[in-house]
C-alpha cells in the first residue's frame, strides 16, 4: 500500500509497547492496507437509537471504519467467516466488537450524555467477555480502494 511515513515519536512508542518495529504510515482517504477495520450496519444504529428512546443517533459515536447502509438490526453479526468485497478491498469477516464506555458520550462534546452500553445490553447477549457486541471486526485481506456509495458483495 502506497503511503507516506508518519515522523515523530509515536512509531517508537508504539513499537516499544508492541514488542516489534512498527512505522506508522499516511494513505490516502479510502484506501484500505491489510489489517483490521470495523463493520457497523445501519440497522444496528437504528436499533440502538430505538433502545436508547431517539428517533436516530449518530453512528459517528461508534467510530467504525465502515458503516453500511440498508441493512437490518445486526446484520452484519451473521457474515462472520464470509469474504466481502467492499469497492476494490477484500475482506474476510470476523466476530463481534466489544464495545466501551466511549460509545456513551456525544462524538462532539465528549460529554456522557446516553447509557448506550446498557440499551445494547437489555436487548442483546453480552460478549463471554461481559462487554456490549456492536458491529463486526473484519480482516482487510486484499487491500483497495474504498469509496463513500461503494457496493458490498458477500462472496462466499
Amino acid at each position: 500500500v502506497e503511503g507516506r511515513t508518519v515522523s515523530g515519536p509515536f512509531a517508537a512508542i508504539l513499537s516499544e509497547l508492541a514488542g516489534e518495529e512498527l512505522e506508522l504510515l499516511h494513505v490516502e482517504p479510502g484506501v484500505a492496507a491489510p489489517g483490521q477495520v470495523t463493520v457497523l450496519g445501519d440497522g444496528s444504529v437504528r436499533r440502538v437509537a430505538e433502545a436508547v428512546g431517539l428517533a436516530t443517533l449518530d453512528a459517528v459515536r461508534f467510530r467504525m471504519t465502515i458503516e453500511l447502509s440498508g441493512l437490518e438490526p445486526h446484520e452484519e453479526d451473521g457474515w462472520e467467516g464470509r469474504l466481502a468485497t467492499v469497492g476494490s478491498a477484500v475482506l474476510r469477516v470476523g466476530g463481534q466488537v466489544p464495545r466501551c464506555v466511549l460509545v456513551t458520550r456525544d462524538p462532539t462534546t465528549r460529554v456522557r450524555d446516553l447509557d448506550v452500553l446498557r440499551a445494547i445490553l437489555e436487548y442483546r447477549e453480552p460478549m463471554e467477555t461481559g462487554e456490549a457486541p456492536f458491529g463486526v471486526y473484519a480482516t482487510v485481506i486484499g487491500a483497495g480502494r474504498v469509496s463513500v456509495g461503494d457496493a458490498v458483495t458477500l462472496v462466499d
